[in-house]
């Protein structure tokens, strides 16, 4: 899958699961995001030359540039909820490539 498509799709669950105000680290909301990070990490969106990169600064970047930008109480919401995402998010790239899968 094509990364913009990825982070489309992070996108709108970060916006869904600030909403909903639900855990991201309950069972399914987490698997959600891990399904993205797998497709992300085999279609080697990690690489220095993936054209998104797919690392948690990356996404960081790309989000605050593109979506997050406004300072307002709804962002900061989800702010919360991306920089808890993307703590997993590292979390489970530094497993994968320290130990593999």
């Amino acid at each position: 899958m094509d990364g913009r498509k990825l982070l489309d799709q992070m996108k709108g669950l970060i916006n869904a699961h600030t909403e909903s105000g639900c855990s991201i680290y309950q069972q399914g909301y987490k698997d959600d995001y891990f399904k993205i990070f797998r497709c992300a990490h085999d279609n080697r969106l990690f690489d220095s030359n993936a054209h998104p990169r797919m690392t948690g600064d990356a996404i960081r970047d790309y989000f605050y540039g593109d979506w997050l930008s406004e300072d307002n109480d709804e962002n900061k919401k989800r702010l919360k909820t991306m920089n808890n995402v993307l703590a997993m998010w590292d979390e489970w790239h530094y497993a994968l490539e320290k130990y593999g899968v």
